[in-house]
């Protein structure tokens, strides 16, 4: 997750996260309802962090952490489903002598159709706001719908062993209450 945060006089706070789950997130793309309550890390100095980084005993100094309530509404258009198929080991039918290959495709069908599969959604923002906590003090964000910018792609996916998940991306341009922009 990616958040790029304006602040007065042009100075561009930001903030990410990355690492295999969110737990604190809890993304409805049907009833158009983004909500995020964990910790996020700001980027102090530099433009990027990796997932390592956050699982050491203490935090490099060059990243800040932040705790996050994100809570945005949207209205979706969903589009038509996607089929990413991979395969385990490529062309591994070259690799199973002829007789046994109708007897291995029988017993482990999932050989054939492994991949993901999405369905992606244009969202359009309607309203948001970000509430970040950190040692200063809480700080209170809105989103500013006719000014916000980047991707806001937003997709529920299904993997082909049956289990569920969802991703999010988004760069909405926020600012404080009360300022003028």
């Amino acid at each position: 997750m990616g958040l790029i945060i304006r602040r007065e006089g042009g100075v561009w706070n930001r903030y990410a996260l990355t690492d295999r789950a969110m737990d604190g997130l809890k993304l409805n793309v049907e009833e158009g309802t983004y909500k995020y309550d964990g910790p996020l890390y700001q980027i102090m100095e530099g433009y990027q962090l990796s997932r390592s980084e956050l699982h050491t005993s203490s935090i490099p100094s060059h990243l800040r952490k932040v705790q996050a309530r994100i809570e945005i509404q949207f209205a979706g258009e969903k589009y038509d489903p996607v089929d990413v198929p991979f395969a385990m080991a490529p062309e591994y039918q070259k690799m199973i002598p002829h007789e046994f290959l109708d007897q291995i495709r029988e017993w482990h069908p999932q050989l054939e159709n492994l991949g993901w599969h999405m369905t992606p959604h244009r969202v359009k923002v309607k309203q948001g706001k970000i509430l970040l906590q950190d040692p200063a003090g809480p700080q209170e964000f809105s989103v500013v719908s006719e000014k916000r910018w980047g991707r806001r792609r937003m997709r529920s996916s299904r993997t082909s062993v049956g289990r569920s998940s969802t991703t999010t991306i988004s760069a909405p341009c926020l600012r404080r209450p009360g300022l003028s922009t």
